[in-house]
């Protein structure tokens, strides 16, 4: 989500005044101490909300919609996403330009990428639920 949608997400309460973004401390002793969550990997902001864990993006637009002013959220278990790749291969083949007296050098790899096996596992929200959000000063 964007930076503004978290932001905003994260200053809301529920009906009885609760926070709807908590952090989700590992620990069940003295948790005060523990301070914020860990941020498990590039982009994470290091908070989870319901259960997953939370990506901040201002590169997601914010001008969708007929009146310019939606924005959009990645949902997805990433887990469920498999990434392939071979280690890098190099190798050199004189025999190729032999008679110039020259070489062939080659480096390449192999890519896979999959996400079929659970293709519900990944979506988008948007539409007129996702105003981008303004703070009052």
């Amino acid at each position: 989500m964007t930076p503004v949608y978290w932001e905003w997400l994260a200053s809301q309460f529920d009906m009885v005044g609760r926070p709807l973004v908590v952090p989700s401390y590992q620990g069940p002793f003295n948790t005060a101490i523990l301070g914020t969550d860990q941020a498990v990997a590039q982009g994470a902001i290091g908070r989870r909300f319901s259960g997953l864990n939370t990506f901040s993006d201002a590169n997601l637009p914010q001008n969708l919609g007929t009146a310019g002013n939606q924005s959009l959220m990645i949902v997805g278990a990433f887990d469920e996403n498999y990434l392939f790749e071979s280690p890098v291969i190099t190798r050199a083949l004189p025999q190729t330009y032999g008679n110039q007296l020259a070489v062939l050098l080659q480096i390449y790899g192999y890519i896979a990428f999959t996400a079929a096996r659970y293709p519900n596992a990944n979506t988008v929200i948007k539409g007129t639920g996702f105003v981008t959000p303004t703070f009052a000063s």
